[in-house]
């Protein structure tokens, strides 16, 4: 029983040792890891003339949420469809002019295609989650 709980600690110890080297400085994603569940979603879609349509009203809904950082760091969204990001860049986070605090994270989808995740955390408390393809972006307010 004592060689089990010895390999338990040696094994928390080294998933706990490496993640720590994919630290990111951001004060956001440091207090949103784990689960949340969304409040609401809007789309807005890129028009054949190329401009945006403008956001739609926002839809009710309760898809959980789970920011995970152990080795890579995944955002996924249990919506109907399961979307998985795979983040392999980000920025520096930073506070606007409003002073809201702001991370922008560069993804691939499970599919391949590129997007961005922007983190935005309101002055207010509010947390939002924008999503941006090169022809459709979603918000989740969390």
């Amino acid at each position: 029983m004592k060689k089990y709980f010895l390999a338990l600690i040696i094994a928390l110890c080294s998933v706990c040792g490496y993640s720590q080297e994919f630290m990111i400085e951001s004060e956001i994603i440091n207090t949103s890891v784990g689960y949340h569940l969304t409040k609401s979603v809007r789309e807005k879609t890129l028009e054949d003339n190329g401009e945006w349509t403008k956001w739609s009203q926002p839809k009710k809904c309760s898809y959980r949420v789970f920011i995970s950082y152990f080795s890579d760091l995944v955002i996924s969204v249990d919506s109907p469809d399961r979307e998985i990001y795979y983040i392999y860049d980000w920025d520096r986070e930073y506070v606007d002019s409003d002073g809201d605090r702001v991370i922008n994270m560069y993804a691939e989808d499970r599919e391949g295609y590129e997007c961005e995740v922007r983190l935005i955390q309101f002055k207010e408390g509010e947390l939002k989650m924008y999503i941006e393809f090169a022809d459709i972006m979603w918000v989740y307010t969390l």
